[in-house]
């Protein structure tokens, strides 16, 4: 199910830049993407100081599981999911979902020799097709495309 951001009830300057994040992950471009996210994030973290300590503790390890991080913000796991979606327009899974994408675009940025296998397990995916349907789901493209991408744009 897809439902328009405009949908979400977000103020319109968070509306746009979920917008912009959007067309730039469809550019291909995630660090640009996590960039502005982490903006519209920190805002809300500002309004909200266990939003702001969830989103440091997915950040730091986007494979901890959101009842861990529930837990350690010392809050129900329905109560951190709506305040995710209030301040940051999105839930905290995807929120994890985008910060281990943007974790293995920079492994990819350090080791750009290293095979794929690597990359995804360092940077927290199951498995390969776990890897696959992320970077398809979030970015339009294999992790092969994306990362050929990424080489041609000037950051």
């Amino acid at each position: 199910m897809t439902v328009p951001v405009a949908d979400l009830g977000l103020a319109p300057h968070q509306v746009t830049a979920v917008g912009r994040a959007q067309e730039l992950l469809g550019e291909g471009q995630s660090n640009a993407a996590a960039r502005v996210l982490s903006g519209v994030l920190a805002q809300a973290g500002e309004q909200d100081p266990v939003v702001r300590y969830a989103a440091g503790l997915l950040r730091e390890n986007p494979t901890l599981g959101i009842g861990v991080v529930a837990e350690r913000a010392a809050i129900s796991p329905r109560q951190l999911l709506r305040r995710f979606i209030e301040h940051v327009g999105y839930g905290p899974k995807v929120f994890a979902r985008v910060m281990r994408l943007q974790r293995l675009m920079a492994l990819r940025q350090r080791h750009p020799t290293t095979d794929l296998a690597w990359l995804a397990a360092r940077a927290g995916y199951a498995d390969h097709a776990h890897l696959v349907h992320d970077c398809r789901s979030l970015a339009g493209r294999t992790p092969r495309a994306l990362f050929a991408q990424r080489a041609t744009v000037d950051l």
